[in-house]
């Protein structure tokens, strides 16, 4: 059975703010990935919930990334090894990791890098990765 992706009434309810300096948004979104609930990744679901700090259920089983959300999706990468990628902006992220064990560090880099003030969770802008990073400054 499907379930219905953020809907868009949840879109216009939940809203991400960027602090002064804007290298920080308020995280207000669900989490959405296009694989099964199973029990193995259930768990991993809910410890990614709590460090984002959205009351929101995860929608599983999703056709395509609904956007305004925590996107989660998994990859091989072929030629290069296991990782994960996280971007992050203002109206929602992106999480791509390579296997259980990348998503698993994945969520605790968000965990680390999270910033909590009250009952807001803050998030970096751009981009946490396993991975080198090739260039720290945009294409010329």
């Amino acid at each position: 059975m499907h379930r219905i992706c953020l809907t868009p009434v949840l879109v216009l309810l939940l809203s991400a703010s960027c602090l002064a300096d804007e290298s920080l948004c308020r995280w207000s979104y669900g989490i959405a990935t296009d694989q099964k609930q199973e029990l193995d990744l259930e768990e991993r679901f809910v410890r990614l919930q709590k460090a984002l700090g959205t009351p929101l259920a995860t929608q599983y089983e999703c056709k395509r990334n609904p956007v305004c959300c925590m996107w989660v999706t998994f990859w091989k990468p072929n030629p290069s090894g296991d990782g994960y990628l996280i971007l992050v902006q203002p109206g929602g992220a992106i999480l791509m990791a390579s296997d259980l064990r990348q998503f698993d560090r994945a969520i605790e880099r968000i965990e680390a890098e999270a910033v909590r003030k009250g009952n807001e969770v803050h998030l970096p802008v751009g981009v946490m990765t396993s991975y080198s990073v090739a260039a720290l400054s945009p294409a010329k």
